[in-house]
């Protein structure tokens, strides 16, 4: 049975993830895949062009999550946040791998592999996020970009380590509410 793209992908980043970009060769991801390098190669041209759509497959798989968030916006500011901390967090299989092997790995790669994958990052990650913040009822004298910026590094703290159940909405509450007590 041949493999689709997405499968030598999914399979792929399994080894990207156990060994990075500089551990992993074609010929382990041929094997991995029980594929010929040459049949690895007419899919992709090289690791560099695998490794970009592994990228690239686990963004889209974030953006739907959110796309997703943003078509059932619930009514309660803390459960949007929830929702997107829970996202964020823990994203689903192709999007954590992905956005871990990003953070860890995309150095390795050309200046304009680099600069292309985060260019469509920027456009299509943050900017969403963010619009969802701003549909918040924030503070009036809070900036949107830096609840933003504040709720993504968040998120990207505890995306990083295990996590206890209930620790995403456990975050929105602190991001809405602060962490000092309220006095009397």
């Amino acid at each position: 049975m041949a493999l689709s793209p997405l499968d030598i992908l999914d399979k792929s980043s399994a080894l990207f993830e156990l060994r990075g970009y500089h551990g992993t060769s074609m010929a382990d991801i041929s094997t991995a895949c029980g594929l010929t390098k040459p049949a690895l190669y007419h899919h992709f041209r090289d690791k560099e062009h695998l490794f970009l759509a592994l990228l690239e497959a686990g963004l889209q798989d974030l953006e739907s999550q959110l796309e997703r968030l943003e078509t059932s916006i619930p009514e309660r500011p803390s459960d949007v946040l929830g929702d997107l901390l829970e996202i964020l967090c823990a994203p689903p299989g192709r999007a954590r791998v992905a956005m871990r092997l990003a953070s860890q790995d995309l150095s390795h790669l050309s200046e304009s592999a680099r600069e292309t994958f985060g260019a469509a990052y920027r456009q299509r990650f943050p900017s969403r996020v963010a619009r969802l913040v701003a549909g918040l009822p924030l503070r009036t004298d809070l900036d949107p970009s830096l609840a933003t910026t504040a709720l993504l590094g968040m998120a990207s703290a505890f995306s990083r380590r295990h996590r206890p159940p209930g620790t995403a909405r456990t975050l929105a509450n602190l991001f809405l509410e602060g962490c000092l007590a309220r006095e009397p």
